[in-house]
């Protein structure tokens, strides 16, 4: 009647890696061009400055993404460790003799 729980902690640090590899990838995204901030038409000022914007967000993300990256893994291996502990104490409690 009971059903198993447990975590496949291959597959949850691969996933976490696969995440923390495209949070990275992000990193190699060029910067906008100094250039275009010499420019006084509107729409081209405009534009840039929210690029800047959009630039530092994408930095405060990326900080905030690893430090969910390093949580969620954290919280993968207390899963995996309290799996075992649980199954230890089930078994040793399977294994024992009985009394009536």
């Amino acid at each position: 009647m009971a059903k198993e729980v447990g975590i496949n902690i291959e597959l949850f640090h691969q996933n976490v890696e696969n995440l923390r590899c495209a949070v990275e990838s992000l990193q190699g995204v060029p910067q906008p061009d100094k250039t275009l901030k010499k420019t006084n038409i509107k729409p081209f000022v405009d534009d840039m400055e929210n690029v800047v914007k959009a630039f530092e967000l994408l930095e405060k993300y990326q900080v905030l993404f690893e430090a969910d990256l390093t949580t969620l893994k954290k919280v993968g291996d207390d899963m995996e460790e309290q799996d075992e502990q649980l199954a230890s104490q089930n078994n040793s409690v399977c294994a024992a003799p009985q009394s009536i």
